[in-house]
């Protein structure tokens, strides 16, 4: 569960999107060391989901313009 918490922080932190009260007690609750692994986890995925949408616009494309 404290690693569900912790991804939960990170995403909302990704997006811009947090109340001040709730940092401030993420923060004081948080251990830094396993959020740093959480961050670069999450932030891999993040990078691999578009790369991988970017490949499946691209190839569709592709095969549309040869006719296929």
């Amino acid at each position: 569960m404290h690693l569900v918490k912790m991804a939960r922080m990170v995403l909302w932190n990704f997006f811009g999107i947090r109340k001040t009260s709730a940092h401030e007690e993420d923060v004081s609750t948080t251990d830094f060391r396993n959020l740093r692994v959480v961050a670069i986890l999450i932030a891999a995925v993040m990078a691999m989901a578009i790369i991988w949408l970017i490949h499946l616009v691209s190839n569709g494309t592709s095969m549309q313009m040869q006719g296929l």
